[in-house]
């Protein structure tokens, strides 16, 4: 959890405390805890969906040089 996220409340309450998205791609569950307890989330909606996206593909391809690292 980034320490600049930590403001976040002041600017929330400085705004009346509009509705709050807060997303992210990788907390745990002390992150998520975390989360909740810095932006002061009363009973929030919590969504997870695993890690897998089936629409993300990792491809390698071996270049021989800067050049042809380029051109792909």
């Amino acid at each position: 959890f980034r320490p600049d996220y930590l403001g976040l409340f002041w600017v929330k309450n400085q705004l009346d405390s509009p509705p709050t998205l807060a997303l992210t791609a990788t907390a745990t569950e002390d992150t998520i805890s975390d989360i909740q307890r810095s932006l002061r989330l009363d009973n929030p909606q919590i969504i997870k969906t695993g890690f897998y996206r089936e629409n993300l593909h990792l491809n390698i391809q071996i270049c021989q040089d800067d050049a042809e690292k380029q051109q792909h």
